[in-house]
């Protein structure tokens, strides 16, 4: 049978993996301007993000293999410290 209290649950869990999905996207948006700018504090952010969310993220883009490529490759940025960074 119809059970409303089940299926309110699944729908808010299936919107709430689609709001940490455009999380993530954004935050790749953002960890690409961090790179080009060299700001590790914001990249480092956006790198915790897009690890914490990064299930739903796979689990939403199934049908997009070039975003999720895009999401490994963009994980991957790294800015080293510089001796001007810690003064």
């Amino acid at each position: 049978g119809y059970d409303e209290a089940q299926t309110v649950k699944r729908f808010e869990e299936e919107v709430l993996k689609l709001v940490k999905r455009f999380q993530v996207y954004h935050s790749t948006n953002i960890a690409e301007i961090a790179f080009q700018n060299r700001d590790k504090k914001a990249l480092d952010a956006c790198h915790r993000y897009m690890r914490r969310y990064k299930e739903e993220y796979i689990e939403t883009n199934q049908e997009h293999a070039e975003r999720i490529a895009r999401f490994y490759h963009i994980l991957e940025y790294q800015i080293e410290m510089q001796k001007e960074d810690l003064a």
